[in-house]
This record gives C-alpha cells, sequence and structure tokens, in this order.
C-alpha cells in the first residue's frame, strides 16, 4: 500500500467524534473530483473538434501546390504523370490561380 493511500484511508476513515467535519471533507473531495472529471471531458471534446477542425481542413485545401512565376507550365500532363508516379500522391490536377 502506498503511502498517499495509508495516509487518505487513515484520515478519512478514522473515528471522530465531530461529523461536520468529516461531512465537510467529502463534500470537497465531491468537489475536486467533480472538477477534475469536468477538465477530462472539456479536454477530450476539444482534442476531438481540433481534430474533426484539421481533417476538414486538410480534406478541402491540397497539400501540394505547384506553380510557375514567370510563365504557365506548358507541359503539364507530363508534370501530372510524374507527380502521380510517387506511391503517396492520390490525386494531382491542374487549375487556374489568377488574382481577380
Amino acid at each position: 500500500m502506498g503511502y498517499e493511500l495509508f495516509v487518505g484511508k487513515r484520515y478519512l476513515l478514522s473515528p471522530r467524534s465531530d461529523r461536520s467535519i468529516s461531512m465537510i471533507t467529502w463534500i470537497s473531495i465531491g468537489g475536486v473530483a467533480l472538477g477534475v472529471i469536468a477538465l477530462i471531458v472539456s479536454t477530450s471534446v476539444m482534442n476531438g473538434f481540433r481534430s474533426n477542425l484539421r481533417d476538414a481542413v486538410t480534406g478541402s485545401l491540397p497539400h501540394i501546390t505547384l506553380f510557375s512565376w514567370d510563365e504557365e507550365i506548358e507541359a503539364y500532363n507530363s508534370l501530372k504523370k510524374k507527380v502521380l508516379e510517387h506511391p503517396e500522391v492520390v490525386a494531382a490536377s491542374p487549375y487556374v490561380y489568377k488574382q481577380a
């Protein structure tokens, strides 16, 4: 038995004549336990929200964008074939990127 558990059991289960102190102790322990539960639940909810948000953002935006500043990429089909040869590339598609 660990030291902390020994001291806790001895304090909480000791016979006392004044039961109000024991009641206050149990209420305090319950409050701390409720606070810890609330922190664990809120942390879990925020981690799930972060995971869903990250999946939504990475699902709608490309991971890699290839472009040229000076001129158009004329042979984009050969570039697309070369990119698709990589085993981790799922899809590739050209698009127009201009400022309005």
